[in-house]
């Protein structure tokens, strides 16, 4: 089943702003919800990496990023790509490691 699926209705989106794949379906804090939430990937490198060598990594991933061949690719998984460094991931990893500790604990979600 895709969401081209007539069978699929999609009712809003839980990213922050509005996806450029699908025309029209508003975000859920739109809709009333205070309700954010979606799904990343990225890269790290070990703790205590060389800043040369964090640098060099770096570099070389935003060149394969800025190829056609990795737009194409993001295109066609109807994903937003984050650009920044790699200290702006950084960022973004600690506000994350916050917003989700401070669900866990307001939901006082324990491990079994």
């Amino acid at each position: 089943m895709s969401l081209n699926d007539p069978r699929v209705l999609l009712l809003a989106t839980t990213t922050a702003e509005r996806t450029p794949y699908i025309e029209g379906l508003p975000t859920m804090k739109e809709m009333g919800y205070p309700v954010y939430a979606e799904s990343w990937l990225g890269i790290l490198a070990p703790a205590n990496t060389p800043d040369p060598v964090v640098a060099k990594l770096e570099a070389g991933i935003q060149k394969i990023m800025e190829t056609k061949e990795a737009q194409d690719a993001i295109k066609s998984l109807q994903v937003t790509r984050m650009k920044g460094t790699g200290k702006d991931f950084g960022v973004f990893l600690s506000q994350e490691r916050k917003k989700w500790g401070d669900v866990i604990k307001s939901a006082n979600i324990t491990l079994e």
